[in-house]
């Protein structure tokens, strides 16, 4: 039995819906992720109601029973060390008894919203609960749309598993829409084969561009090297320069020896 091969608009579509497959499983693997990441957020929140009241409300209704606290002596008094003394001794007892009122009165602000604070506190952790089991149920329906998509990819047979890839289909339908290819078989040898251009371009361009760095690398050798011998022939200039002018002061030093030995037999003489 001969089996007639599909027209272009028909391996488009097979590829189109190949490639609606490969989406559809990239979307449920991002909501699996992301419902994943929400839950996680869920089990580790910390309450924050009862912390929240407290912050606006312990502080006013504190002051309201035992005032601000009492300010503390300046630094600059220490240079009149019995006046700073007397007004450290004086503010430590003002303070003293300012905490033991404090605790007074915060014992005083816990019992009077006792009953506020465990209704927040009751009612944050409901919340959170409920939050939990929502998001427990986004994460379930996930898997069941991650599963689904894994499976109805992997199912599909048009293409190889390493060519079920979004960009591999969607440059095969370009192959069919520009007329360049007839089947699908086709279109994967041409895919491969371009795929292997591409390699040779970029292995080319790579030895291009490591033949221009080497050629590079060599002219800085070479400037190197001449700068190296230039510094070379300056170093033995400045050492025959050097070995001259030794050679003149032993010489200066050997005629002055002469001469201050010659005035020495001179005045020895003279003696005589």
């Amino acid at each position: 039995m001969r089996i007639e091969p599909m027209d272009r608009n028909e391996c488009i579509r097979i590829l189109k819906d190949l490639l609606a497959q490969i989406e559809s499983l990239s979307s449920a693997t991002s909501d699996l992720d992301m419902a994943k990441a929400e839950l996680n957020a869920l089990y580790t929140k910390s309450p924050s109601a009862v912390r929240d009241f407290d912050s606006t409300q312990k502080k006013a209704f504190i002051e309201s029973k035992v005032g601000h606290e009492p300010t503390k002596p300046k630094g600059a008094i220490k240079l009149a060390v019995p006046v700073y003394l007397s007004k450290k001794k004086a503010y430590d007892k003002t303070y003293a008894d300012y905490m033991e009122r404090y605790k007074k009165a915060e014992k005083e602000y816990y019992a009077e919203y006792k009953d506020t604070r465990e209704k927040l506190e009751s009612e944050e952790k409901a919340t959170i609960a409920f939050e939990i089991q929502l998001a427990e149920d986004a994460l379930n329906r996930a898997i069941e749309k991650y599963q689904s998509a894994t499976a109805l990819l992997s199912e599909n047979e048009v293409l190889s598993e390493k060519l079920k890839n979004a960009l591999i289909v969607a440059t095969l339908i370009e192959y069919f829409q520009d007329q360049r290819v007839d089947c699908i078989k086709d279109a994967v040898n041409l895919y491969y084969e371009e795929e292997h251009r591409k390699r040779l371009e970029a292995f080319a361009e790579e030895q291009v561009r490591l033949t221009a760095e080497a050629a590079e690398q060599a002219r800085l050798a070479a400037i190197s090297a001449s700068d190296a011998a230039d510094s070379a022939e300056e170093a033995l200039r400045r050492v025959d320069e050097a070995m001259r002018k030794a050679e003149e002061a032993y010489d200066r030093a050997n005629e002055a020896y002469s001469e201050a030995q010659s005035a020495y037999w001179a005045v020895t003489s003279n003696k005589d």
